[in-house]
């Protein structure tokens, strides 16, 4: 299989396609035209073929969204394969919490942190290899989104970290605290703000009185 394919178990070909347009009206930022087309499966499922330089955070959030699209319940199960030039690995999405798991053919299992597109190997998770359809049924619908072309940022060619799981949760809880302290800072700042506003707008009614 020459593309990245996304299988989705359920949802009308009208209900998926509204669900790439809702993914679409969410990454608008510095967007780029990508072509997908969606077809009918030979067993009931659909597939979503698309074009082989969409970037790898996309094909992974798209994956997961159609998994489990926010607030319908008439898509989901979904899975996928991205196509490398050497090999197709299958992507399932972790329901819980925001990774997917991926697999190699070789059976060696990854772990995908969705929002940083992060990509390192994880051996004590068991997932088995699923390879790709042979055949797709008739094309339904061929579909032109504009979505959010951020280059380098987000690790556009799914490459894998040397890092292990405990480097990166090491990492993230790093991030979060700083995350933490920077609005920590913001809310001291604003808080320091208005006081001095206050303190402003007070003279100047006693001034006036």
């Amino acid at each position: 299989m020459l593309n990245h394919t996304i299988q989705v178990s359920r949802g009308s070909s009208e209900e998926i396609e509204a669900e790439i347009r809702v993914y679409e009206e969410i990454c608008q930022v510095n967007p780029a035209t990508y072509v997908l087309k969606l077809y009918a499966g030979l067993s009931g499922s659909h597939y979503v073929v698309i074009e082989p330089r969409f970037p790898g955070y996309h094909f992974n959030f798209l994956t997961c969204w159609l998994d489990s699209p926010p607030g319908n319940s008439s898509v989901g199960d979904a899975c996928g394969w991205w196509a490398s030039e050497s090999e197709c690995w299958y992507l399932k999405p972790n329901r819980t919490g925001d990774t997917a798991t991926i697999v190699q053919p070789s059976g060696r299992t990854l772990t995908c942190y969705i929002p940083g597109n992060w990509i390192y190997p994880s051996p004590d998770v068991a997932e088995p290899y699923v390879a790709a359809p042979d055949e797709l049924g008739e094309l339904l619908a061929e579909i032109r989104i504009l979505v959010a072309n951020l280059e380098e940022d987000n690790n556009p060619r799914n490459e894998i970290t040397d890092a292990s799981e405990e480097d990166f949760r090491a990492t993230l809880r790093a991030f979060n605290r700083e995350t933490i302290a920077m609005s920590n800072r913001m809310i001291a700042i604003t808080l320091v703000t208005c006081g001095v506003i206050g303190l402003v707008v007070y003279g100047a009614i006693r001034w006036l009185w």
